[in-house]
């Protein structure tokens, strides 16, 4: 599992982004203004998107997955509201 930052060059830098984000998830992640979502990758393919809300980390995956990648996902972000807050 992989965080990938909002305008991820792994996503940007393809014309075909097929392999890494499947058509069905693009319109969630890609806004309408081209504006990027910071993304979740799961074995190299986009699985769902995190932020950070009013301070709290949000994890939102298109599919179920296991409680433990939910988990791990939730604590990366948890991590890096941290890091942004300067409290690491």
């Amino acid at each position: 599992m992989t965080l990938l930052s909002g305008f991820d060059p792994y996503l940007v830098s393809y014309v075909d982004r097929e392999a890494a984000l499947p058509t069905e998830y693009k319109k969630a992640v890609i806004l309408k203004s081209g504006i990027c979502l910071p993304t979740i990758a799961v074995d190299g393919v986009v699985a769902g998107i995190w932020n950070i809300k009013n301070k709290e980390p949000v994890v939102e995956f298109f599919t179920r997955q296991p409680k433990a990648l939910k988990e791990e996902a939730l604590a990366r972000v948890e991590q890096m509201g941290w890091a942004v807050a300067g409290r690491l």
